[in-house]
């Protein structure tokens, strides 16, 4: 008995087969009027593939490059926790010192030595200005690339984690200039930026942003977009625009946590 292979083989070519072979030798007795029809998509297509592949080398180096910077902030951020360790142990220390303490002139040392450990614990919040100067050039180099837009979003946040709102503010306000058409940036990093605009008490310009956020979201996140966009008009005085605001998130979205606080928001 004999299996399915040696019997096609004894069967012969299958149509698939005889059709390829048929298309081979038409292309052999024409390869002259068909290579010149097709050798400019041939060159086009080989054109693609070389810059595709030079373009995926380019992004790999960049990616290293940016991967340094990113090995010594968390080299940083290990060193630094074990430093807030101890430096929480001694402050709690000095807090219940300072509770118990009967005497002026000792309640007077521990509280500025109080001071001085939990000015050093915040200046371990962010990494060197060295670092950060890393980050900085990087983005302004690679402004117009993707790992660019990431060194200024991680920079951006470093920003915040300092309360350096103004920062913060340019560098997103740079990414989302240049990362068009790329969700999480135009959506997620905008919010974002949306939260710094009201920070700085720039309110209309956050309705601005507000309102590309909505053009922009998915039904997912329209909750949230509304709910910024009521509490926007009301620090803007605009009562009656942000009772409306709040109102068609309760109607088109009664189900999600932003109608709810838009609710309690409403009954206050």
């Amino acid at each position: 008995m004999t299996d399915k292979k040696t019997r096609k083989k004894l069967m012969g070519m299958d149509s698939l087969q005889t059709g390829f072979w048929q298309l081979a030798g038409a292309l052999s007795e024409r390869r002259g009027v068909i290579l010149a029809a097709i050798m400019p998509v041939i060159l086009i297509v080989l054109g693609l593939w070389v810059w595709s592949a030079y373009q995926s080398s380019q992004n790999d180096a960049l990616r290293d490059e940016l991967g340094k910077i990113d090995k010594r902030v968390e080299s940083y951020e290990q060193k630094s926790a074990n430093l807030k360790a101890q430096l929480r142990t001694q402050i709690d220390t000095l807090k219940k010192s300072i509770t118990t303490s009967k005497g002026d002139v000792e309640t007077v040392a521990n509280q500025a030595e109080l001071i001085k450990l939990e000015a050093k614990m915040k200046s371990l919040e962010s990494p060197p200005e060295d670092i950060m100067s890393q980050y900085e050039a990087f983005f302004a180099k690679h402004i117009e690339h993707a790992v660019g837009w990431r060194a200024g979003f991680t920079l951006a946040r470093i920003h915040l984690n300092k309360d350096e709102f103004s920062a913060a503010e340019e560098l997103l306000r740079k990414v989302l200039a240049h990362a068009l058409g790329v969700d999480f940036y135009q959506i997620q990093v905008r919010s974002m930026y949306v939260a710094v605009l009201q920070e700085l008490g720039e309110y209309a310009k956050a309705l601005e942003e507000v309102a590309t956020l909505s053009e922009l979201a998915g039904e997912d996140f329209k909750p949230h977009a509304l709910f910024t966009k009521a509490l926007i008009l009301q620090k803007l005085g605009k009562e009656t625009e942000a009772q409306s605001a709040l109102t068609q998130l309760i109607k088109d979205f009664s189900s999600s946590q932003e109608a709810r606080q838009a609710r309690a928001l409403q009954h206050l």
